[in-house]
């Protein structure tokens, strides 16, 4: 039994509340339950009781068993002085306050109903990744409409903190941690590291002074990445490392190891030299992207800023110096998805957040593209959940990871709704 459990039976009165007695047998009435505290102290501030007909105000603490109380040594702190209430799953020893005053104890194991705690151990003794889903399927679809809008917020919410520290570290300057979040989406999750180092090992004022030069753009991008380091048969990657032996001696660059990159396993339209070759066809086009991304009015208008063909070289290439089929090397539509999802809308979201217009833009983008498919999202289709968008399935991944994975339940938005509803 969680307290947490207790916590929320008593915030929303779950029970029979006529049967509200001390363990002194005093009829406890419940006038105002008050206001739940998640600070130190205790639990309920501002509570109003009337116990055997004398009204009290005060707080009300929550334990699975009386004796907590000395164990967590409220009998010696001031601050639990104004409890007024003290309720417990078992009732296994009479407890004092600092001034040696007993606390009025309510035990409740007898007076949660059954259907209620079967519930509770249903979900919190499953062993599915998703603890609530024999409940799932009998929830409306309102109500997990209406959940998703405040998990979307909050993934929204979560992912912007680390972005505002990025942008920070940036002093504000809006395109270089833009250059970071893209550079991290094109590499994916495999290569998501290497592209994060990239971003450091070149950062984004020194390309910024080589947007008007895609030659030297390229050359700094493949140069420091570490994919100039041979002798070369072709003539574009000769002269890019020309190029870079003149710009890494100008800017003193370092190089990374070109082990670092994954090719393993990867489609070849996902080879890092393929994103790198996209990201400089991004970059060279457009020297201030953000400023072109605010003024897109849809997501198809989004995907058109990206739609850009990397250099004639890459039509015939996935490697320098090894030839293939002939095939356009633009970004696909499902990576262009990964790219508005993770960089561009968490980028438009904090931007936006003195103007409610762009954080609107940001969640409509959300809508209007189709749900992701993955592990997690796959799990909640099984269960007959709505994901017909990104917006529904980003809040399924907020779902899962914050709450269902960590057994959250009692935290989570779904789970007070079938907790409360027994």
């Amino acid at each position: 039994m969680k307290e947490e459990f207790l916590h929320h039976i008593w915030q929303y009165q779950l029970w029979n509340t006529l049967d509200l007695k001390t363990i002194n047998s005093d009829i406890i009435e419940v006038k105002k339950v008050g206001d739940h505290n998640t600070n130190s102290g205790p639990d309920f501030l501002n509570t109003q009781l009337k116990i055997a007909n004398f009204l009290w105000a005060g707080n009300v603490e929550i334990h699975k068993k009386s004796s907590d109380w000395n164990r967590h040594n409220h009998q010696k702190d001031t601050a639990y002085n104004n409890v007024i209430l003290h309720v417990v799953f078992l009732h296994d020893k009479i407890i004092y306050d600092k001034n040696n005053r007993e606390i009025p104890t309510l035990e409740v194991a007898g007076i949660i109903p059954e259907n209620l705690l079967e519930k509770y151990d249903k979900i919190f003794f499953s062993k599915n990744k998703i603890p609530c889903n024999s409940f799932l399927k009998s929830i409306d679809n309102s109500v997990f409409s209406a959940f998703s809008e405040e998990l979307i917020l909050e993934r929204l919410q979560q992912k912007t903190l680390p972005l505002q520290g990025k942008m920070n570290q940036n002093k504000n300057d809006i395109e270089a941690t833009l250059y970071f979040l893209l550079l991290r989406s094109l590499g994916l999750k495999i290569n998501a590291q290497p592209m994060e180092m990239l971003s450091a090992f070149l950062p984004f004022n020194i390309l910024r002074k080589h947007t008007n030069n895609p030659k030297q753009m390229a050359a700094l991008i493949f140069g420091v990445a570490g994919f100039l380091q041979k002798d070369f048969l072709d003539e574009y990657p000769k002269d890019l490392k020309k190029e870079f032996a003149y710009l890494q001696h100008k800017y003193q660059l370092k190089i990374m190891g070109k082990s670092l990159w994954k090719f393993l396993r990867l489609r070849p339209a996902s080879f890092p030299t393929i994103r790198l070759a996209q990201l400089v066809a991004i970059l060279s086009k457009y020297q201030t992207l953000f400023s072109v991304i605010l003024e897109a009015k849809s997501v198809k208008q989004l995907k058109n800023i990206f739609a850009i063909i990397p250099d004639i070289y890459w039509n015939t290439h996935y490697t320098f110096d090894n030839l293939s089929v002939k095939r356009n090397k633009k970004i696909g539509d499902k990576t262009l998805d990964i790219i508005i999802i993770n960089a561009i809308i968490p980028m438009l979201y904090l931007y936006g957040k003195k103007d409610v217009k762009i954080r609107q833009k940001a969640t409509q983008f959300l809508s209007e593209i189709k749900a992701e498919q993955n592990y997690i999202t796959k799990k909640f289709k099984q269960l007959e959940l709505p994901l017909k968008s990104a917006k529904q399935s980003q809040a399924v991944i907020q779902l899962y990871n914050n709450y269902c994975s960590a057994k959250k339940c009692i935290n989570c938005r779904l789970g007070k709704y079938i907790l409360s509803n027994a």
